[in-house]
């Protein structure tokens, strides 16, 4: 019987913000090559994971990043511990702009403009030649609904045994960040689903596998 591994991850479509400017062409919801953006002033919209990690890489390539999010101060609890500390000495350091409890009100073509999300206060237009709206993700869950695999609660996730991370349809199984669904609050990384491939092997092989290599971040798997 064959078998199948549905490894697809859950960034199919960006939650769109609905301000005008947002279909610009110097506007994005995903991070391309980082490279391409060296040398240029970044403006990137969200206070998580995608939005943090973005803004360290495109620092690292030589972008100037600004960082606005509605959040009045970082959302520690929610942004991977390992890269915290580095963003939190940037931000510190003016290496990286940083406004918080702000929300977009406008995307010009040459700027983004945010003002106080409590209401009163002046608008500022922050200088952008790139827009990165990384506010979040939805996964496209048609592949699981064609196959028939079940999906549960309200971020949608696929129904699988954690032991082998098979979903209810026999010979098909999940794997990674596709394992989260619609994650609100995420949990479920790339770091964190290494373990996902062992037991997968091993439920396909009928035996244990010989892992030479631990993964790293195999203590940080949700529980």
């Amino acid at each position: 019987m064959a078998k199948v591994v549905l490894a697809i991850g859950n960034m199919h479509r960006p939650r769109l913000v609905g301000v005008p400017g947002e279909g610009l062409p110097h506007v994005s919801h995903y991070l391309g090559d980082p490279h391409d953006y060296y040398g240029r002033e970044v403006v990137i919209v969200g206070g998580r994971n995608s939005a943090v990690e973005a803004a360290i890489r495109l620092y690292r390539v030589g972008a100037r990043v600004t960082i606005c999010q509605r959040r009045a101060e970082l959302e520690r609890d929610r942004i991977k511990y390992w890269i915290l500390p580095e963003l939190e000495w940037l931000i510190k350091k003016d290496q990286i702009g940083w406004h918080g409890g702000v929300g977009v009100r406008e995307i010009t073509e040459s700027g983004v403009v945010v003002g106080p999300v409590a209401g009163g206060g002046d608008a500022v237009s922050v200088p952008a030649d790139a827009v990165l709206l990384l506010t979040g993700y939805d996964q496209d869950p048609e592949l699981f609904g064609m196959l028939g695999v079940e999906l549960e609660g309200p971020e949608r996730r696929p129904r699988f045994a954690r032991e082998t991370m098979e979903t209810n349809v026999p010979g098909v199984f999940v794997a990674g960040t596709a394992t989260g669904g619609s994650q609100q609050r995420s949990k479920v990384f790339i770091e964190n689903s290494h373990e996902h491939v062992e037991r997968i092997v091993r439920a396909i092989a009928g035996r244990d596998v010989d892992v030479r290599e631990k993964a790293v971040f195999e203590g940080n798997e949700e529980s």
